[in-house]
């Protein structure tokens, strides 16, 4: 607060951070690359968005096979991030399978809340900009339905 944001100094700093394994670090660079879009950073934000998730998935392997246990939501955003990044480049299929994944693994972990209302409202803008119109209605509606029902008691 009362500081202006320098993306520049950011991705410079977590880029060193990420360098060492702070995966917090990479997911906040590959969204400050997005951010900041100049010529080369979006296939930057990309790479360490892809290499992130492949390492994420490495270290899961060990575990059971559909569990994703306390790293769910680190799964979540950068399944997240990379379908705004193929998105942003056009490549609908891969975005709406990112979308769709963080949607999956939000309802596998989570059930019906916030975190999963939102992984079917972005999935929804991936299915609208692929001109899926119907599906992402759909997206949208469950969408709708899961933020209505958080204010109730069960």
């Amino acid at each position: 607060q009362g500081t202006n944001r320098d993306l520049d100094a950011a991705i410079t700093w977590l880029n060193r951070a990420a360098e060492v394994g702070d995966i917090q670090a990479a997911y906040l660079l590959s969204v400050a690359l997005t951010e900041r879009a100049r010529p080369g950073d979006m296939d930057q934000a990309l790479l360490h968005a892809q290499t992130l998730l492949e390492n994420m998935e490495a270290g899961r392997a060990e575990e059971e096979a559909d569990a994703f246990g306390e790293t769910s939501r680190d799964f979540i955003l950068i399944n997240t991030q990379l379908c705004a990044l193929y998105q942003k480049l056009g490549r609908m299929p891969e975005a709406i399978a990112a979308c769709d994944t963080a949607r999956e693994i939000s309802e596998r972990a989570f059930g019906r809340n916030a975190l999963t209302g939102q992984a079917h409202a972005n999935l929804a803008v991936g299915l609208g900009a692929a001109g899926r119109f119907a599906d992402a209605l759909a997206a949208n509606e469950t969408a709708l339905s899961i933020f209505a029902g958080l204010g109730e008691e069960e």
